[in-house]
């Protein structure tokens, strides 16, 4: 198992870490690709999709995060661009793959929802460009330390629901439409 931390400040949610991936991915690919029929009218497939795609490897405890060890040993997957909060919310995402390959299935998941409007874009060239600049963003919240999940404090911590900061109309819309 591969086990990334998300950090983000307490005043956000897992969700705006994905609204803030969509967003820039869109406006990114939009003008990477020159395509001016990216119209917004996709853009709710596109996030919703990425969202989904998280939905079955997300985790939470109640203890994550109290114990200095859970942050000592904790490095950035983008040093450079790395949001440090002080008072932070983590969660987990907990994958039986590399993350590689969580970006290309995401990418793959996106590329059937919006492939109507890639008329002059190969399918290679738009999976290409969204994995870079989904890895891109989420690099900058995704976290990874050897001892996460390993110390003593771990054994004690309880699951809770990764999103409880999700609004529940938006959760159980996610939900009824998973596909994994």
């Amino acid at each position: 198992m591969y086990r990334y931390q998300i950090r983000m400040s307490k005043s956000m949610s897992v969700e705006d870490v994905i609204e803030i991936a969509a967003s820039r991915a869109w406006f990114l690919i939009q003008h990477r690709l020159d395509s001016e029929e990216f119209n917004r009218e996709y853009y709710p497939e596109f996030r919703k999709e990425i969202l989904q795609s998280f939905l079955p490897f997300l985790k939470a405890y109640d203890l994550c995060g109290v114990s200095s060890i859970c942050s000592d040993e904790a490095s950035p997957l983008n040093p450079r661009h790395a949001c440090i909060f002080l008072e932070e919310r983590i969660r987990h995402l907990i994958l039986p793959f590399k993350l590689d390959f969580f970006l290309n299935q995401i990418a793959l998941r996106v590329l059937q929802t919006i492939r109507p409007i890639l008329k002059y874009t190969s399918d290679e060239k738009f999976l290409a460009t969204l994995k870079m600049f989904l890895s891109s963003t989420l690099s900058d919240y995704f976290w990874l330390n050897p001892w996460c999940g390993k110390v003593q404090i771990c054994r004690y911590s309880r699951a809770i629901d990764p999103w409880g900061d999700l609004q529940e109309s938006s959760r159980e819309a996610t939900n009824s439409q998973l596909t994994y």
